[in-house]
């Protein structure tokens, strides 16, 4: 989906926001999220407040849900007040924990009644608008998969997805855990762990390379030697996949400097996951290749 700017901002009467909502969120953002969650629900014939509100009470405001829930007006209000009312990162908070559970929801409704109520359908819309919100008024992060993280790159959230698809096969599973504790913790709010981050992102290719060389500890460039004497592989491409990895592995990596000050941002641990996300891709589809060959 294109977003077109607001005709204030095309006829130039009003000047677009230029900087990422990265460490807070303006009215703008705040007001969009609440009108996505608040017409969500309301499209409902029993709009669910209490059920929602005792979910952000127990897991988010950590708070005693038996005064907020007493009625579902009651717990409307409690709710609006928590949305509104808190620091920027709980706001953020809210919405993931509303999105958690409706994505929870929906795959309730649907294994019990079928397709009959479209309660995906209805989460894939809920999930599109949240993100052309986050979008639109330039929020530094976005939904991938359940968790929200800061990416605002299409490109670079379509790298993600694609991984975290490509791996949700049995032998993977434990390469797509560590990308998903990856975006968690670089998302984690109100203080990222880009450290940690970095690490599980590396992990993930630890993991599939452990598979596809069926040993533990002989390494990437191994595994990419293997895969490239059946599957070419362009060295220069080689190369710098074994420099990516190396960041991490050397001396002065990441690996090496766990109990050291060491200077990792958002940038490297973002470059890092988006990186290992495609890496992984590319992993996976050549495994598949040599597998498919033999």
């Amino acid at each position: 989906m294109i977003l077109m700017k607001p005709f204030a901002e095309r006829i130039g009467a009003a000047t677009p926001r230029k900087n990422i909502q990265m460490d807070g969120m303006d009215n703008d953002l705040k007001n969009s999220l609440w009108i996505v969650i608040y017409l969500y629900h309301q499209q409902e014939s029993t709009p669910p407040w209490t059920r929602v509100a005792s979910s952000v009470a127990q897991h988010v405001c950590k708070v005693p849900i038996d005064s907020i829930c007493v009625s579902a007006m009651t717990a409307f209000s409690w709710l609006r007040d928590a949305f509104f009312g808190g620091p920027w990162y709980q706001t953020y908070e809210i919405v993931e924990q509303i999105y958690k559970d409706e994505e929870s929801q929906a795959g309730v409704i649907t294994s019990i009644y079928g397709d009959q109520f479209i309660s995906h359908d209805r989460f894939d819309v809920l999930r599109s608008n949240l993100n052309n919100v986050l979008e639109r008024e330039l929020s530094g992060y976005r939904f991938i998969d359940n968790v929200l993280t800061p990416i605002a790159s299409p490109v670079e959230v379509a790298a993600i997805e694609k991984a975290i698809i490509d791996l949700e096969v049995e032998e993977h599973l434990g390469a797509r855990q560590h990308l998903l504790t990856a975006l968690e913790l670089l998302g984690k709010k109100p203080n990222p762990d880009y450290r940690n981050s970095i690490k599980e992102s590396i992990s993930s290719i630890e993991s599939i390379v452990n598979r596809i060389t069926q040993s533990d500890g002989n390494g990437v460039a191994d595994a990419l030697d293997r895969l490239s004497a059946k599957q070419p592989i362009h060295g220069a491409l080689k190369a710098s996949f074994k420099s990516l990895y190396g960041y991490t592995s050397d001396e002065d990596g990441i690996r090496h400097s766990i109990l050291e000050e060491c200077n990792v941002g958002y940038e490297e641990a973002a470059f890092m996951l988006v990186a290992c996300s495609a890496f992984t891709s590319f992993l996976t589809a050549k495994s598949s290749l040599v597998t498919d060959g033999q």
